[in-house]
């Protein structure tokens, strides 16, 4: 907090059990500074929590500290202008302003001393606090006898019942408004001219913004309210969460490609998701707060666990996907039933679980509604006595999850969970590694994935946070990182890799790979398990092998390393590697091949060579193993490589540099009738052959070979080469047909040629059909293309039939718009027909745009 404030004007918010609690640690906070840090805080200080007051200090220059006890957004006019700005918050507050200060559940331990030697009585201390489950807010209640806020004493404080219950409502949604009346047993109008003086009273038990409405403090509206809360305020609370939270999504019954449009469709809920987080949150008030506050229920957390068995229990593959985002929250109301009833959900043949991983389009990338599942078991994982059923859960889920483009899966949920260097779990060293086992167990696939993730790998990592709850926490909040739990963890992972070997070549290879990030001894000990294996490994890719050859290539291009080793252990993988050298030439050789920068087992030492002496280098070996490869088996087992080395481009170059008969070079060239996913190699060869011999090479070759091949195929010969007008008035000559197919078929590259030659290409696109690949070849270097060329290219688009399955990207079209604004040379009649045209794509970027909003407003 000190240095916060020491540094320039910025904002951070300080999050607590309620805004009062945070604002209290905040004054608490200061009263520990340095005493002239502490004089400067309180004689710069406010509490605000009017928004007049607030606008007011976005104009006023001299630097403040202001605590704000409200939501606002004008945080960052008020830090412009030089303050700094403490946004107090409470457990549901909603913020995305800047950073947080999240203050922990108070230690048990420490607040049994401070209270103990305010109140005169350790013992009694103790007891007051586990009444109170460490709440200060229930304490406060407790301890200071007749202790009410201002609108306690107000006679009619049962108005607030309904509001308490729902803690969140939105008036725009007609099912929030139904419950409401449902629950106060009069229409919204008139209840809500009541609640006007609860949202306006001096310290507001309601929060009003726009059509939205919240309890101010949860917390602190449960702690003050419980009691008023009669048997049948319960039951209308579990009858409100069933009914809301049963709700099924309308947005799943549009078709997944087009469910990013459900509202525009009218597919909406009639629930409002605030009201649905409201009704989660009060189960968890009742469930975690319940004993401790003046509930009716006898066994309020039994009740919960009850009601929320109810919801899950009949969730079906609507109801999963529809409550998505609120199973964080009905987690933490309970834990136990959570966990249970997807336990035997997930058991199912068609677990209904599934569809929640179903991807949907939305208008820049794919998603699902899976996010909140995991978030869930994540919130979970932090509690040792649920780590292994989260886990398990996680784990099982990894299993079944189908893939998607969101990086939110499963499997990356446990590997932060059990991160070696950043574990999110309070779960100890040996309850970690015992579920890590169990995982091993159950899963083994998912288990070596993890494995494999969570061991040392070399280089930097990056961590990613997990899901905390929002009110539970565990009683015991430490981590260990110190480098005996540390060495403990990779221990572990190395004995549970090897328990999971099912003699593939790929994991041995793995093993060898991460072998050189271990100590000494796991590094002895995955030598010794691979030397013992490699013989009876079916290797099919020499992937071990090479990866022999990677390490030691490493090892010795850095022995400055943190991971290097010393020479003794390096010995041991270069006799490995000499031990298990394939026997056949093939094999030997065409490693290569498959990399544009093979590592040679010599290594490469900068600045003792250049880059430019390790690439002769590279190029002489490869020319000697295709040589070697060429005496020995001929040109067609040259043939046969470039359907199977990795990096055709390096076997087709160095072809290049090797001399074979004019029949063999035919037997080459005839790979151009191939499928076109292996043309890769033809094309490369027939550029670097171009490139070395001239255009009139090619030329030559295409007469004598037009008569063999179909024009699809023969215009192959032309598509690799360097675009320019050269090669482009050459294809013209030989006729219609073939410059048609070319330039169907052709890449264009137009950003390495001149003006003119763009302009060239451009134009014979467009004439073959193809104005989309021009917008993808020219977009990002517009500024020689004429603007009668870019209209005519916007026209072509939607008037052309699409040959190529090409999709038109929505920023592509907003770029050149852009360029055409800049340029202010299309009329306002021709740009207001190009904006109809693609009004779909521009709505993407701003909305309608100035020239169509008269037409569209009328």
């Amino acid at each position: 907090m000190h240095d916060f404030l020491s540094k320039k004007a910025g904002l951070k918010g300080v999050r607590a059990s309620s805004k009062k609690e945070a604002i209290l640690f905040i004054i608490a906070a200061a009263m520990q500074f340095p005493e002239d840090s502490k004089k400067s805080f309180f004689s710069k200080s406010l509490i605000i929590n009017d928004e007049t007051d607030m606008t007011n200090f976005s104009y006023r220059k001299y630097s403040h500290n202001l605590i704000l006890d409200l939501n606002t957004d004008l945080h960052f006019a008020v830090t412009g202008r030089g303050h700094h700005v403490l946004q107090a918050l409470g457990p549901d507050d909603e913020y995305e302003s800047g950073l947080i200060m999240k203050l922990p559940t108070l230690d048990e331990q420490g607040l049994v001393t401070v209270l103990g030697n305010v109140m005169k009585d350790a013992s009694r201390a103790i007891k007051v606090i586990k009444d109170c489950g460490s709440n200060l807010s229930i304490i406060k209640k407790k301890l200071i006898w007749g202790y009410k806020t201002n609108w306690e004493e107000t006679a009619d404080i049962n108005e607030l019942v309904p509001a308490l219950i729902v803690g969140r409502w939105n008036e725009e949604n007609s099912g929030d408004i139904e419950i409401i009346e449902k629950l106060a047993g009069e229409k919204y109008v008139t209840y809500k001219e009541k609640l006007i003086k609860w949202r306006d009273s001096d310290i507001p038990v309601l929060l009003n913004i726009a059509n939205t409405w919240r309890l101010t403090s949860p917390m602190e509206a449960w702690t003050n309210l419980s009691s008023q809360l009669k048997e049948s305020d319960f039951h209308n609370l579990r009858t409100a969460f069933l009914e809301v939270l049963s709700d099924k999504n309308p947005a799943l019954e549009v078709a997944a490609d087009v469910r990013f449009m459900a509202s525009v469709l009218g597919k909406k809920s009639i629930y409002s998701s605030g009201m649905k987080e409201g009704l989660s949150q009060s189960l968890i008030m009742v469930g975690l707060f319940g004993s401790n506050l003046e509930v009716f229920l006898n066994k309020p957390q039994a009740w919960v666990d009850e009601v929320v068995s109810i919801l899950l229990s009949k969730a079906n593959d609507d109801i999963w996907p529809s409550i998505n985002y609120q199973l964080p929250l009905i987690s933490e109301a309970s834990p136990e039933s959570f966990l249970k009833v997807v336990e035997s959900t997930l058991t199912l043949e068609n677990t209904p679980i599934l569809k929640m991983f179903e991807q949907e389009a939305s208008i820049v990338f794919q998603t699902s509604r899976h996010t909140g599942l995991l978030w869930a078991l994540e919130s979970l994982a932090w509690f040792p006595e649920y780590l292994e059923r989260a886990a398990l859960l996680l784990a099982k889920l990894a299993a079944l999850d189908p893939g998607g483009s969101l990086t939110n899966r499963p499997i990356n949920s446990l590997v932060e969970i059990f991160k070696i260097w950043h574990q999110q779990t309070y779960a100890n060293l040996e309850q970690r590694i015992d579920v890590l086992k169990r995982i091993a167990e159950k899963e083994p696939k998912i288990s070596w994935q993890i494995t494999s993730k969570l061991l040392p790998r070399g280089g930097h990592d990056v961590a990613h946070g997990t899901s905390k709850m929002r009110w539970r926490a565990p009683k015991e909040q430490v981590i260990n990182y110190s480098r005996p739990e540390i060495v403990g963890v990779v221990n572990a992972l190395v004995d549970i890799a090897i328990s999971l070997f099912d003699n593939s070549e790929h994991k041995l290879a793995e093993f060898i790979k991460f072998s050189q990030y271990l100590d000494s001894g796991n590094r002895d000990k995955i030598l010794k398990f691979v030397g013992n294996k490699y013989d009876s490994v079916p290797r099919s890719e020499n992937e071990a092998w090479d990866a022999l050859r990677d390490v030691i290539y490493a090892q010795k291009s850095y022995p400055e390393s943190e991971s290097a080793m010393v020479q003794g252990e390096l010995a041991k993988y270069e006799k490995l590697y000499i031990e298990k050298q394939p026997k056949d030439d093939i094999s030997n050789l065409t490693w290569l091949f498959d990399d544009h920068w093979p590592r040679l087992p010599d290594g490469f030492i900068r600045p003792n060579k250049s880059i430019e002496e390790q690439t002769e280098l590279i190029k002489e070996k490869r020319i000697e193993a295709l040589s070697k490869i060429y005496k020995q088996y001929g040109i067609e087992k040259i043939k046969e490589l470039s359907f199977t080395v990795k990096y055709p481009f390096s076997l087709a170059s160095t072809l290049n540099e090797i001399q074979i008969s004019s029949t063999e070079l035919l037997s080459i060239v005839s790979l151009i009738s191939n499928d076109e996913k292996n043309l890769s190699f033809i094309y490369y060869f027939l550029d670097a052959k171009t490139r070395k011999d001239g255009i009139q090479w090619i030329i030559e070759l295409y007469s004598s070979l037009v008569t063999l091949y179909p024009t699809t195929i023969i215009s192959r010969l032309f598509i690799p080469l360097q675009q320019n007008q050269t090669l482009w008035d050459a294809i013209n000559k030989l006729g219609y047909e073939i410059e048609v197919e070319y330039w169907k078929r052709m890449n264009p590259i137009l950003f390495a040629v001149n003006a003119q030659e763009k302009i060239y290409g451009i134009n014979k696109l467009i004439e073959v059909q193809r104005p989309i690949a021009v917008i993808q070849a020219i977009v990002y270097n517009l500024d020689d293309v004429p603007t009668e060329t870019l209209v005519r290219l916007l026209k072509s688009v939607p008037m052309e039939d699409n040959h190529e399955n090409n999709k038109l990207k929505a920023n592509d079209v907003a770029a050149i718009f852009v360029e055409l604004d800049k340029r202010n040379e299309v009329s306002n009649d021709d740009m207001k027909s190009l904006e109809m045209l693609y009004l779909s794509a521009l709505t993407y970027y701003g909305g309608p745009r100035e020239n169509l909003r008269p037409f569209i407003m009328k």
